[in-house]
């Protein structure tokens, strides 16, 4: 998974969201804190800085052969995960 590339869609997600605050860095504030409370990875990848590593061709072939995996159904669900390991919630 490229961090970078979450961090930008939960920025994306979630920056329209700014715009609708009337009053400033109070109601903003607020909203990340709630937000902190509510989803503390996503409160991670907003405030992590930019991944300054160059993303390399290795890491592209990777990614591509991970994914053409799970297209052919051999990934593990979160379902299934949970099951072997428990929920730490």
């Amino acid at each position: 998974m490229n961090i970078r590339v979450e961090q930008q869609k939960a920025i994306a997600k979630y920056a329209g969201q700014l715009g609708t605050f009337p009053g400033g860095k109070v109601e903003i504030n607020a909203w990340l804190r709630e937000l902190r409370e509510d989803d503390p990875m996503l409160f991670s990848l907003l405030n992590a800085p930019p991944d300054d590593e160059p993303y390399t061709d290795q890491q592209r072939a990777e990614d591509a052969e991970a994914s053409v995996s799970i297209a052919r159904g051999e990934g593990i669900s979160q379902e299934e995960i949970l099951r072997e390991f428990g929920s730490r919630s």
